[in-house]
């Protein structure tokens, strides 16, 4: 992607530093993001930052707007597959791994803690929460569908079951991000491994 100011090249990757703002945002949350973080972050300058991105409104909402095609590239293996379940306990294996907490990404979800912090505030992020749970909803349905169809999962009603997953999902990476314990996120992957189990024929 290229960006100019003025019409010289800017003399930094936009991309990159609107990733270390994610980064950010999801290290911190919202209101605890400051200007002065902002640009240490991505090492420009204030001028920088706000002509490339706009406010901070604006630069939440592009972070959000990546976060999204982030996930959308994450929900690849669900979406075209060729198993189903094996896709779906790859997803509960990429949970466990997130909640054992890697040094290099921030605990939880970015979309469902932001949910929490700014429901019912500036800025409304309705629409990119919306988006994102369709993201999830349709790749996990997606999954579910060809599962049954592959024999592995027995049939029933994909839009609960795509629902009730992601009620699972959601639930455990808001409780990695919240819990003092990180027990307690680890019996949630526990729960979402059960939930799989009990679909299996019988």
């Amino acid at each position: 992607m290229t960006e100019t100011h003025r019409g010289r090249p800017l003399g930094f990757d936009p991309d990159q530093a609107l990733y270390e703002l994610m980064l950010l945002f999801w290290e911190h949350g919202y209101d605890a993001t400051t200007q002065t973080d902002m640009v240490t972050r991505t090492g420009l300058s204030s001028s920088s930052l706000y002509n490339t991105f706009g406010d901070k409104p604006a630069i939440f909402d592009r972070v959000l707007e990546r976060y999204n095609a982030m996930t959308v590239t994450g929900c690849e293996p669900l979406m075209t597959g060729t198993d189903g379940l094996a896709e779906l306990e790859a997803l509960v294996e990429r949970v466990h791994e997130h909640v054992a907490q890697p040094e290099d990404m921030p605990a939880g979800c970015l979309i469902t803690a932001s949910m929490g912090e700014l429901a019912g505030r500036e800025p409304d992020i309705s629409l990119r929460a919306d988006e994102y749970r369709t993201i999830m909803r349709d790749a996990f349905a997606v999954a579910i569908d060809r599962a049954v169809t592959c024999g592995d999962l027995e049939p029933g009603d994909t839009a609960a079951r795509s629902a009730l997953l992601l009620a699972a999902y959601l639930g455990t990476l808001t409780t990695d991000k919240s819990s003092a314990d990180p027990a307690d996120a680890m019996a949630m992957v526990e729960g979402m491994r059960q939930l799989l189990e009990s679909w299996h024929p019988r």
